[in-house]
């Protein structure tokens, strides 16, 4: 998915935010995470966006869908969205459930078309959100 230059600031602030609320050095945070302290560096300054898996690793530390910690958690207000978005978000967060299960027992083929599947409704929600922003 191709993110866009607010999109990288905000997700290297949620995951500063994380590693900072949660009192762990970029160190530890990488060690928790199964990575190298640089990387955790470069998502903090927003120079790389972390790969799915270490996403759905950094929502479950934060306690929040993959979908929550990509976009940013859901403050209760009213986003303008459809209903209809709403229903997607839910779908979203059972397809994120799905495929973390499919990738623990090794079903590669059920996991492949769970990604794609989750990629589109991630893109469609963006692409919604992105056109009530220019309409606002």
């Amino acid at each position: 998915m191709q993110e866009t230059g607010n999109d990288i600031v905000a997700m290297a602030a949620r995951i500063k935010a994380l590693r900072r609320t949660t009192r762990l050095s970029q160190t530890q945070l990488a060690e928790r995470l199964g990575t190298r302290q640089s990387v955790v560096s470069r998502w903090e300054k927003g120079k790389h966006i972390p790969d799915d898996i270490f996403i759905e690793k950094l929502a479950e530390l934060s306690g929040l869908s993959a979908a929550q910690f990509r976009y940013g958690k859901d403050d209760g207000k009213s986003d303008g969205l459809m209903p209809r978005t709403a229903w997607g978000r839910r779908l979203t967060d059972h397809l994120e459930a799905a495929l973390k299960m499919a990738r623990k027992s090794d079903q590669r083929d059920v996991a492949g078309a769970l990604s794609i599947l989750l990629e589109k409704c991630l893109r469609e929600e963006a692409a919604e959100r992105e056109q009530l922003n220019r309409r606002k």
